[in-house]
C-alpha cells in the first residue's frame, strides 16, 4: 500500500500555495494541522481553563517577577505572581490574620501488647506557683483540645505536688489562657460561665520537678491532631512494645517504613525527630519543618499524579516491628506563630460552577479549586497576609477577568474584612485590591495541546498507548527569537501549563518557564532549571534548521508529510519542512516521532518508561547546501547539554532524562549521545571506515568483471560465466538506528534507501521526484543528496550523478 503524502502550505494563497512573507505563527499553524491530518493530536478539547491568576496591578506584559518560593520545586515555577518580599499579593485579602501562639503537647505512650498504643496528654505545671488567683501556669501552651469541662487526673510524670491539691487526685480544668488553668470538682462547674463554681483553692508552692496532669489515655491507637509549627513529644520509656516508636511520613502506606523514617537523618531531608524517648529526653517532632496534611494533588492533571512535587503530605506513628501499633498524626493548617521561614499555611477554597454562571455571563462553568497561601516571611510587615494564589484542578467554562469572591472566612479571616474579590484586575492603596484570572484552551482533533498565539511554542499530546501509565508524550516545539529559520524540539512524558501564563505569555528570555514546562521526577523526566520550552541558547540544544538562513521569509514555506498505510505501521510518519527557493524546493528539516505501541514493545514497557526519541533524517545538502552523496538517519533525545551534563549523563543526575526509554542505550558518562547512521554511496566510490557506515549490497554484471586481453570473465559460478549476478535494490527494513541492539523498531517497509548512480551527470535527486523499480513499484524522494558529472563505472567523464536517496513508495 502506498505511502499517504501530505502537502500543508505555510501562509497560503486562496489557491492552498504557499506565500512569502510568513511569520512563526504561520509556522505553527501549518505544523499543527500536518500534526492533525496525520491523526497526532490527540486528547480531549476543553475551552475556558483557568490557568493562572494575576495579582493586583499586575498583567503579563510587565511582570515577570515570580520568584517568591511558596515551595521550591524544580517542575513547577512558584505561583504567580508573587515578589521575594510579598508585596504584590499582600495588596488583596485584608489586613494580616494574627498568628495564634503555638502549641507544645507532651504525650505519655503505652500499650497494650503487640495490639495497639494508648496515649495521654500531660500538661506541666511550672515550678513555681502563686495562690493569688488560684490559676495554675503551666511550662508551655497546650494544644487546643484542651477545653473547658477536660478531665485531668493528678497522677502524671513527676514529683512535687502543688500545696491545695492531692496526688491521684482527678480534676476537671477550665481554660484561662493558653497557658493557665483553674481546676473544679465538676465538669459543669468548670463550664460555668461564672469561671469560679467548684474551683480549688491553691497555695505559693516552689517545687523542683512538679508532678504532671494526665488525661485518660486514647486508644487504641489514637489518632493526633494538631496545627502546624506545633511541637510534639513522645514518652515512651514506659513501654513494651517489642520494637521502637517511630514517627513516619505515611505517604507510602500507614505503617513503619525504614525509608521514611523521620528519626533517621539517612532518610529525612527535614530536621529529624530528636530525643530518646526518656523522662528527661522524650522524642520532639517540630512540625514547623513539615507541610500540612494533604490528601489532594496540587496539580491532579500531571501524567502520573505520584512524580514529580504532588503537596500530598501524611504522617503517623508506628513501632519498627509490631505492624499493628500505629496511628496517623494530621497537621492543620491553623496560622500560628514559630513557623517564619518555612512551609506557608494555605486554605483551600472551591468556587463552584453555578456560583461563577451566576456572578457572569454565560454558562457551563465547572468547580474550580483554589489554594490562598499566607505569608511565613517577610517580616511583620507580610507575615500574615496573602501570598500566592494556586490553581489546582482542571476546570472548564470560564473566562478571563470571571468575577468570583473568596469568603474571608474560609481563608483564616473574617467576612467582609478579609474577603478577595475577583474581576478586572485593579490595584488600590491598601489590601483590598482585585486580582483576577486568565484562561487558555486545551486543545485536540484539529488543535495542538497548547499553542501560542505568536507561534513562539506549541505542544504535541502525542499518544502511544492510553492503558499504559506513560503511554503518550508531550512534544514541545520552539522557534528561534533571532531568527526565522531555526526550531529546537523538546519533550517530556508530563506538561505543566496549570498556574502558568500559557497563551497570554510576553516572551521574555529569562522567564520561559512561564508558557509552561515538562514536570515529572528530576533526573529522571526533566532536566533541572531546562524543563522549559528554549527560543535562545541553540548552542546546548537541540535545533534544527526548517528554512533558508538568508532572507528566509522571502521564500514560499510548506510542510510535507508522508505517512505509512495498512497492512504497514499507519503510525509511522515523516514530518518535513521544504522551501522553494529559486524555482526549485529545497529540503530542510526532516524527522519522525515514535507513535505508537509498537516503537520499543521489544524492549521496554510503557508502564515504566516514555518514548521521547525522535529520528532526523539528514543530507549534507540540507544541513550546508553543499553536495555528498549520503543520507544520515540521526537518533535525538533533546535536552539540555552543558559539560559533562546532558540527558544521557550517568550516573543518573539532575540532568539526565533516566526514564526516558532509549536511556538504556545512549546513557553516557559524558552527558549526551546523538547515534548516527550514515547510508551512503559504493558505487565506483572511494568510502571511508567511518564507524556510522552503513554498506549496502550492490553488484551490477556489466561492470564486475575483469577485462584483459584474452579474457573478458565476470564473477565465477561453478566456473561458468553468470548473468544473473547483478543486485540493485531498494533497501528495506531498515532499524531507527544501525547502532543500537535490540532495535526497539524498525521503519515499515514502504520507506526505503536506495543507492543511485544514474546518467546524465547533471541529474538532481529533487523531493518530490519519482524513481520507477518497475510499473507496480514506484517511489518519491523524501531527501537526498548527490555528486553531480562524476565518472562512473561506464569510465566516461562527467556522465553520473552519484548519490543516495531516503524515499516513500507511492504504487505497488
Amino acid at each position: 500500500m502506498p505511502v499517504n503524502v501530505g502537502n500543508v502550505p505555510v501562509n497560503p494563497n486562496g489557491s492552498n500555495e504557499p506565500q512569502t512573507g510568513w511569520t512563526q505563527a504561520h509556522v505553527m499553524d501549518a505544523l499543527e494541522k500536518a500534526f492533525h491530518e496525520m491523526g497526532f493530536n490527540s486528547g480531549t478539547q476543553k475551552n475556558g481553563v483557568p490557568c493562572a491568576v494575576m495579582f493586583p496591578g499586575g498583567s503579563p506584559s510587565n511582570q515577570y517577577d515570580f520568584g517568591y518560593s511558596l515551595q521550591t520545586h524544580n517542575d513547577e515555577v512558584p505561583q504567580p505572581y508573587s515578589s521575594s518580599n510579598n508585596d504584590r499579593w499582600n495588596r488583596c485579602g485584608g489586613d494580616a490574620l494574627t498568628a495564634e501562639q503555638y502549641k507544645q503537647r507532651y504525650f505519655y505512650v503505652t500499650n497494650s501488647g503487640t495490639q495497639s498504643y494508648q496515649m495521654a496528654e500531660e500538661l506541666i505545671p511550672g515550678t513555681y506557683q502563686s495562690a493569688s488567683s488560684n490559676v495554675i501556669s503551666l511550662t508551655h501552651y497546650m494544644g487546643n483540645d484542651f477545653q473547658n469541662g477536660t478531665k485531668l487526673t493528678y497522677n502524671g510524670q513527676g514529683i512535687d505536688v502543688i500545696g491545695g491539691l492531692s496526688s491521684g487526685q482527678v480534676y476537671y480544668m477550665r481554660r484561662v489562657s493558653n497557658n493557665g488553668i483553674s481546676l473544679h470538682n465538676s465538669a459543669s462547674n468548670a463550664q460555668d460561665s461564672s469561671g469560679t463554681a467548684g474551683i480549688y483553692t491553691l497555695q505559693n508552692t516552689s517545687m523542683t520537678t512538679p508532678l504532671r496532669f494526665r488525661t485518660d489515655a486514647a486508644g487504641p491507637n489514637p489518632s493526633i491532631t494538631c496545627n502546624v509549627n506545633d511541637e510534639l513529644y513522645f514518652y515512651t520509656h514506659a513501654t513494651t512494645d517489642g520494637g521502637q516508636f517511630r514517627i513516619c511520613d505515611f505517604l507510602g502506606g500507614s505503617g513503619y517504613n525504614a525509608d521514611r523514617d523521620f528519626h533517621d537523618s539517612t532518610k529525612v531531608r527535614n530536621t529529624v525527630v530528636d530525643g530518646s524517648g526518656t523522662f528527661s529526653d522524650p522524642y520532639r517532632w517540630r512540625t514547623r519543618y513539615w507541610k500540612q496534611t494533604e490528601n489532594e494533588y496540587k496539580d491532579p492533571t500531571k501524567t502520573v499524579n505520584d512524580s514529580g512535587y504532588t503537596s500530598l503530605a501524611a504522617y503517623g506513628y508506628a513501632n519498627t516491628v509490631n505492624a499493628n501499633l500505629k496511628g496517623t498524626i494530621t497537621l492543620n493548617n491553623l496560622f500560628q506563630s514559630n513557623g517564619s521561614g518555612y512551609y506557608s499555611t494555605y486554605y483551600k477554597y472551591t468556587v463552584t460552577g453555578a456560583a461563577g454562571d451566576a456572578a457572569n455571563t454565560g454558562t457551563g462553568r465547572t468547580d474550580l479549586k483554589l489554594r490562598i497561601y499566607r505569608s511565613h516571611s517577610g517580616g511583620s510587615a507580610y507575615y500574615g497576609r496573602v501570598s500566592g494564589i494556586h490553581i489546582c484542578n482542571e476546570a472548564t467554562g470560564w473566562s478571563d477577568n470571571d468575577i468570583f469572591t473568596i469568603p474571608g472566612t474560609a481563608i483564616g479571616g473574617a467576612s467582609p474584612a478579609n474577603d478577595i474579590v475577583f474581576g478586572t484586575n485593579a490595584w488600590t492603596t491598601g489590601y483590598t485590591g482585585t486580582p483576577n484570572i486568565l484562561t487558555t484552551n486545551l486543545g485536540s482533533g484539529t488543535n495542538m495541546f497548547q499553542k501560542h498565539p505568536d507561534g513562539h511554542y506549541g505542544v504535541l499530546r502525542l499518544e502511544n498507548d492510553n492503558t499504559k501509565t506513560y503511554g503518550h508524550t508531550y512534544w514541545g516545539f520552539a522557534f528561534a527569537a533571532a531568527n526565522m529559520y531555526q526550531m529546537t524540539i523538546q519533550c517530556g512524558s508530563g506538561w505543566s501549563y496549570l498556574n502558568r501564563l500559557g497563551k497570554h505569555f510576553v516572551y521574555n528570555s529569562g522567564y520561559e518557564g512561564h508558557f509552561g514546562c515538562f514536570n515529572g521526577d528530576m533526573g529522571l523526566d526533566y532536566q533541572s532549571g531546562n524543563n522549559n520550552l528554549h527560543r535562545q541558547d541553540f548552542s546546548n540544544m537541540n535545533f534544527h534548521n526548517y528554512a533558508y538562513t538568508s532572507q528566509p521569509t522571502s521564500y514560499p514555506l510548506r510542510i510535507r508529510y508522508y505517512k505509512a498505510q495498512a497492512p504497514q505501521d499507519t503510525n509511522f510518519a515523516v514530518i518535513q519542512f521544504t522551501q522553494t527557493i529559486l524555482g526549485v524546493e529545497q529540503v530542510f528539516f526532516t524527522f519522525s516521532l515514535p507513535k505508537g505501541n509498537g516503537y520499543g514493545s521489544n524492549v521496554w514497557d510503557l508502564n515504566e518508561v516514555w518514548n521521547g526519541t525522535y529520528n532526523e533524517y539528514k543530507t549534507n545538502r540540507s544541513s550546508t547546501g553543499s553536495s555528498n552523496n549520503w543520507v544520515k538517519t540521526i537518533l535525538h533525545t533533546p535536552g539540555y547539554d552543558w559539560s559533562n551534563g546532558g540527558p544521557h549523563a550517568q550516573p543518573v543526575a539532575s540532568s539526565s532524562l533516566a526514564r526516558e526509554a532509549n536511556y538504556g542505550y545512549l546513557r553516557n558518562s559524558t552527558g549526551q549521545t546523538t547515534v548516527e547512521t550514515r547510508y551512503g554511496s559504493n558505487i565506483d566510490w572511494s568510502n571511508n571506515n567511518e564507524e556510522d557506515n552503513v554498506y549496502q549490497y550492490y553488484r551490477i554484471d556489466a561492470y564486475d568483471k575483469y577485462v584483459s586481453a584474452d579474457s573478458d570473465i565476470q564473477v565465477l559460478i561453478n566456473g561458468t560465466k553468470s548473468t544473473g549476478v547483478s543486485y540493485y535494490k531498494p533497501i528495506k527494513g531498515l532499524p531507527i538506528s544501525n547502532h543500537i541492539v535490540p532495535c526497539p523498531y524498525y521503519l515499515p517497509d514502504d520507506f526505503v534507501i536506495i543507492q543511485a548512480a544514474v546518467t546524465p551527470g547533471a541529474t538532481e535527486f529533487r523531493v518530490g521526484d519519482t524513481i520507477t523499480v518497475s510499473d507496480s513499484e514506484k517511489y518519491t524522494i523524501i531527501t537526498a543528496d548527490e555528486y553531480n558529472n562524476q565518472t562512473g563505472l561506464d569510465g566516461i567523464d562527467s556522465n553520473t550523478a552519484n548519490g543516495v536517496i531516503f524515499a516513500a513508495r507511492t504504487t505497488g
